[in-house]
C-alpha cells in the first residue's frame, strides 16, 4: 500500500511527538528525512511502516539497506497512547520478515542511552550491543 500524503503528514508527526518526548527542544533540520517519507523511504526502495488502528497512525517503522547483506532499523515510534500494546512488537517482526526476504544478514540499529524501554524491547528481540557511546546504544542482530 502506498502512503498517501494524510498518512505520511500523521506518520511524521508521530514520529516528531516522540522525539520531542525525549528531547528539549526538536530541531527539524537534524530530521530532513521526515519532511518527505514516501520519497527518502519508499522511492529509494526503503521499507518504511505506518500502524493504524481506526485509520489513525499508531505507529511507525522503517528499514534501510545499509550494506549488501545489511539493514538498518530507524523511525521507530509508537503514540504513547498505544504503548505496551505490542504494536513495536509487531513492526518490529515485520521488519525483520522484511529484511530476510532481502537477503539480509543482519540487521543493525541504535537508540538512545536513557530510552529504556526500547533498549528492553530490542534485547528482548535478541538485539545484542555491540557499542555504545555518551548517547546512544548500537545492536546487531544475525538473521
Amino acid at each position: 500500500m502506498t502512503i498517501d500524503s494524510e498518512t505520511e503528514l500523521k506518520a511524521k508527526n508521530l514520529i516528531i511527538e516522540g522525539l520531542s518526548e525525549h528531547f528539549e527542544y526538536y530541531d527539524e533540520s537534524k530530521n530532513p528525512d521526515l519532511n518527505n517519507i514516501v520519497e527518502n523511504y519508499v522511492e529509494k526502495g526503503h521499507t518504511f511502516l505506518v500502524a493504524l488502528y481506526n485509520n489513525e497512525v499508531i505507529g511507525t517503522g522503517a528499514l534501510i539497506k545499509e550494506k549488501k547483506h545489511t539493514g538498518r532499523i530507524v523511525r521507530m515510534s509508537v503514540d504513547k497512547r498505544y504503548r505496551g500494546r505490542g504494536v513495536a512488537k509487531k513492526i518490529l517482526r515485520k521488519l525483520e520478515q522484511i529484511g530476510r526476504n532481502k537477503g539480509y544478514k543482519e540487521i543493525v540499529l541504535e537508540t538512545n542511552n536513557d530510552w529504556h524501554k526500547a533498549i528492553g524491547l530490542y534485547k528482548r528481540f535478541g538485539y545484542i550491543e555491540c557499542n555504545m557511546d555518551e548517547e546512544s546504544i548500537h545492536f546487531i542482530k544475525n538473521l
